[in-house]
């Protein structure tokens, strides 16, 4: 019994003690993330984002974005639908005592969307809100939820043309 309790209090007790705060001030990172859409219509989806940017703070990142989507067949034309985005971002983490540091972001850029007749350009901005797991002081985990606003209807939501979308978003970070 004793040997039961002395290995939940270890279990529970010396991660946070021996768990360090990643140290990013002057560091750069690069991310790859893949997105999954609840939203939209179903087909043959890749949605890819890479993104690359420098650590201003322990908790400050600014950087930019590239994302890549394409579902194909999905209309009953057997058309696709394409789009690309280019945004700059900045992240504030909220670094505490351990591996698991949450996040919020304001995101801003542009894209472009085709699919049937539409090919839509326009501004978009909005905000983000996530957390990330450092698996070891330079790889990490991340999983973030952000709401996009547009000057346009260039987001596709149910064969629909939308001038807001909700996307939750999944990808690895490396620091260097």
């Amino acid at each position: 019994m004793l040997r039961i309790a002395l290995l939940v209090m270890l279990v529970f007790v010396l991660p946070p003690v021996i768990a360090q705060a990643p140290q990013l001030n002057g560091k750069t990172e690069l991310s790859l993330h893949g997105g999954f859409d609840y939203q939209g219509p179903n087909g043959d989806k890749i949605d890819l984002e890479v993104g690359y940017g420098w650590y201003l703070r322990d908790d400050l990142l600014v950087g930019g974005e590239f994302q890549w989507a394409l579902l194909e067949d999905i209309s009953s034309k057997g058309g696709d639908y394409r789009s690309q985005q280019a945004s700059m971002v900045a992240v504030m983490l909220f670094i505490g005592d351990s591996e698991l540091v949450p996040y919020a972001g304001l995101e801003l850029g542009f894209r472009n969307s085709k699919f049937e007749d539409l090919d839509e350009s326009g501004l978009i901005a909005g905000g983000r809100v996530g957390a990330r797991y450092f698996l070891t002081e330079s790889v990490s985990i991340d999983g973030s939820l952000s709401w996009l606003l547009a000057d346009k209807e260039v987001f596709i939501v149910d064969f629909e043309a939308e001038d807001q979308y909700l996307y939750p978003s999944i990808g690895i970070n490396a620091v260097f």
